[in-house]
């Protein structure tokens, strides 16, 4: 039941020092952060509602689905103190943190604090959040790669150890577990089995519980290997859960990889993507509140 387009805003490339390594700029549709939108649209509705409630600002991206934030629904009152919304819907979230060395170990931890700030919305939810959180990279060696990418099931490898393929938490309500747990990872660098990491996320979803909405959170910041594997596993994913891509750092500023991403996600991809260039704003409350309105059906 979502029928609202929302344009996706793509704010400058922030001082991230990784210009260099960059294949180009997006090139999909996007309207520069300090465009308005146009008159009448849904897009101006929203935010208009983002703005009169402290939400949106300089170097967000509007990309969160409609539902979120109805103006006239009353689905999302005013942010409590600190400006920072907090979930106030039922939801069976996984959440996938990239820890490839295509972040860099600073975008990771930065990336880190945007899951906390994420679950630190969901803390007073009770049983309502349930939640699960898997760490990503890749082998860090050649006899692990082969391992891993063969798919023999005659040598079934060890997913963190041969992998890098972490579970923090499988599903739990316990939200400050989870946190705790998400606060003590360390930076493993590697390459990103993105593709396996998101088959754990469908084979989580199985024990979701049926009156929640599933939801599976993928913090990217490079390039996947095995980009067929990942597009398929996706599609798979689609299938069982609502899929949203956050991209951080150069992924939001490559243009391939932008496309890749919409084909990715979840229909209507304007929903469910988000571009965050700037790697010094992930622990903001503008894109903190910006990515649980786009997990929570309703905030508060």
């Amino acid at each position: 039941g979502i029928n609202e387009a929302i344009e996706v805003r793509a704010p400058a490339a922030g001082g991230s020092g990784l210009d260099d390594v960059l294949t180009g700029n997006a090139t999909h549709k996007v309207r520069p952060a300090d465009a308005p939108a146009a008159p009448g649209t849904a897009a101006e509705t929203k935010l208009q509602t983002l703005r009169l409630r402290g939400i949106a600002g300089i170097g967000g991206t509007i990309g969160s689905h409609a539902d979120a934030v109805s103006a006239d629904s009353g689905a999302m009152s005013n942010p409590p103190a600190g400006g920072t919304l907090h979930c106030a819907s039922k939801v069976d979230l996984v959440v996938l943190l990239d820890g490839s060395t295509s972040l860099e170990e600073y975008g990771w931890a930065q990336a880190k604090r945007l899951v906390d700030g994420l679950l630190g919305s969901m803390v007073y939810q009770g049983d309502d959040s349930n939640v699960a959180v898997i760490q990503y990279s890749g082998p860090s060696g050649f006899d692990a790669f082969d391992l891993c990418s063969s798919g023999n099931p005659a040598r079934a490898p060890d997913l963190h150890k041969d992998c890098g393929i972490q579970w923090v938490k499988h599903f739990t309500t316990n939200v400050t577990d989870v946190r705790s747990a998400v606060r003590n990872l360390q930076f493993p660098g590697g390459s990103s089995f993105t593709y396996m990491a998101l088959g754990q996320a469908n084979a989580e979803i199985i024990y979701g519980r049926q009156d929640a909405p599933s939801v599976v959170l993928v913090i990217s910041g490079g390039n996947p290997l095995f980009e067929e594997r990942t597009r398929q596993a996706a599609q798979r994913l689609q299938s069982a859960a609502r899929l949203v891509w956050v991209a951080v750092g150069k992924a939001a500023r490559d243009g391939q990889r932008v496309q890749d991403m919409k084909s990715w996600a979840s229909l209507p991809w304007q929903d469910n993507l988000l571009l965050f260039p700037d790697l010094n704003q992930l622990a903001t409350p503008c894109v903190v509140n910006e990515v649980v309105a786009t997990t929570c059906h309703r905030v508060r």
